[in-house]
């Protein structure tokens, strides 16, 4: 029974461990995304404001 319970403790654990891991690399992956979004959006944004004040001048 002792070396029963030790066994399901340690898949649990590595299970956890697992899901941790996959949690992390979800959140950074998250995070990586967003910052290329918004870096993308203010390239866009500079570039749409540099369109309109050209057309201005023209």
């Amino acid at each position: 029974m002792v070396s029963l319970s030790a066994i399901d403790n340690s898949k649990v654990q590595s299970s956890f461990l697992l899901l941790c891991r996959l949690l992390t690399s979800f959140v950074s992956l998250n995070t990586i995304m967003m910052t290329a979004y918004r870096r993308v959006r203010q390239k866009v944004c500079s570039n749409n404001l540099a369109t309109q004040r050209f057309s201005d001048k023209g």
